[in-house]
C-alpha cells in the first residue's frame, strides 16, 4: 500500500501541472455553459456532466498510473 501512495506522489510530482490546470480549467467552463443554458428543462444535465466528468479524471489518471507502473504496454 505504501508503494502505491509513492507512485501517486510521483505521479503528480512529475505530471505537467499546467496541463491539468487547463484541463480542470475547461471543464469549469464547460459546467457554466450547460448551467446557463439549462434552466427550463426538469432534467438536470449539470449533476450528469459532472459525474461524467469526474469520472473521466479518475479513468485518465488510472490508465496514466497503470503505464508507469508498466502493467499495461502500448503497442
Amino acid at each position: 500500500m505504501a508503494n502505491f501512495a509513492k507512485k501517486i506522489n510521483w505521479y503528480f510530482t512529475k505530471t505537467d501541472i499546467v496541463l491539468w490546470l487547463l484541463v480542470i480549467a475547461a471543464m469549469m467552463y464547460s459546467l457554466v455553459l450547460i448551467s446557463s443554458m439549462q434552466r427550463s428543462t426538469e432534467y438536470n444535465v449539470v449533476n450528469t456532466q459532472i459525474i461524467a466528468i469526474v469520472i473521466g479524471l479518475i479513468i485518465a489518471i488510472i490508465i496514466i498510473l497503470l503505464l508507469r507502473l508498466r502493467f499495461v504496454r502500448l503497442a
